[in-house]
């Protein structure tokens, strides 16, 4: 059996949902074209981020006649908290930082994809690991007291659209 290494093969995107720009047409067959047209944050993520599915709610509720319990899964859940470093220069906020992109109340996509370098775009045979629909709350701002770099974490609310381990559509 080949094991991979988890070491500089993750890639996160970003795709904020606006009038202009709805994200994907079909977030369970996302297209390479989609895929290619978000914003690689990678560079900028920290390893304290979590964005992960977890265990759906279940329903348990049997009949009078039932000899056993049976629990079936119903809505899928899911969560995150993004961790990213911010971009300074010369003490001021780069243009490019991403505070400026990801706002509490911004509504977006986020994509994560394992197996390859960050700075390797989609292709057809890729399997996108994790596509979750949030809304962003408000954020907090650490550093400044000598302990590393100085990061924002954004915790992520779902929305409801989760997919997990698809293909690119063709």
């Amino acid at each position: 059996m080949s094991r991979l290494v988890d070491n500089g093969i993750t890639r996160y995107d970003v795709f904020p949902v606006t009038a202009d720009s709805p994200g994907f047409a079909n977030p369970q067959a996302p297209t390479l074209t989609e895929l290619n047209g978000g914003t690689n944050i990678t560079l900028m993520v920290a390893r304290a981020t979590s964005i992960n599915a977890e265990a759906s709610d279940t329903v348990n509720d049997p009949g009078v006649v039932e000899t056993a319990n049976i629990v079936v899964p119903s809505l899928a859940n899911y969560s995150g908290t993004l961790v990213t470093f911010r971009s300074y220069t010369n003490g001021t906020l780069d243009d490019d930082d991403l505070g400026e992109a990801i706002k509490p109340g911004t509504l977006m996509f986020v994509t994560r994809r394992l197996g390859k370098s960050y700075d390797v775009a989609y292709t057809a045979p890729d399997t996108i690991n994790f596509l979750g629909l949030f809304l962003v709350d408000n954020h907090t701002t650490t550093g400044g007291t000598g302990d590393g770099y100085v990061k924002s974490t954004y915790p992520l609310l779902q929305q409801g659209v989760l997919a997990l381990d698809k293909k690119p559509a063709t």
